[in-house]
């Protein structure tokens, strides 16, 4: 289902990403994050006009900002499996 970003909070929790209306608290879409393994439950977001990406579990994901769809993962192979900051210029 496709929303207005500007209409949605994102939420970024359980290893999952959330759109939740801001005028009735209702989720719009969610995804689960694939590969989200052991405690690392932490979901970092950041967006852009198009894109969320979410890094949890030592992987980066991108979710249409619309539509909450998985677009890709990436492994981000031997940088482990903690806490990452993000910048979207």
């Amino acid at each position: 289902m496709s929303q207005d970003p500007k209409n949605f909070v994102l939420v970024g929790v359980k290893k999952s990403v959330l759109a939740i209306a801001k005028n009735d608290g209702r989720i719009l879409w969610q995804v689960e994050l694939p590969g989200s393994v052991g405690g690392y439950g932490f979901v970092n977001l950041t967006s852009d006009d198009s894109l969320v990406y979410a890094h949890a579990a030592g992987r980066l994901h991108a979710i249409e900002l619309k539509t909450g769809k998985l677009l890709w993962t990436n492994e981000l192979s031997g940088f482990g499996y903690g806490l990452a900051t993000m910048h979207v210029p």
